[in-house]
């Protein structure tokens, strides 16, 4: 396989991963760097693990927190 073809896939992968992090509440950036090197592997992974719950908090609340 030339080294193209597996240079493409890896970036596939990593485009991939990004989108399921985005959907799950995760890092982007992390998982994208982490299909890199490690490809499907990386993306097994990520299908593996729960979605992060979606946590929003609002300038008021995090001033109302750090007041605390």
């Amino acid at each position: 396989m030339p080294l193209s073809t597996l240079l493409f896939c890896h970036v596939l992968y990593g485009i991939v991963c990004a989108i399921l992090a985005r959907k799950r509440n995760r890092s982007k950036l992390q998982w994208f760097a982490l299909a890199l090197p490690f490809g499907v592997l990386a993306l097994f992974v990520l299908l593996l693990l729960p979605a992060l719950p979606h946590t929003v908090l609002s300038a008021d609340a995090s001033v109302t927190e750090r007041r605390a």
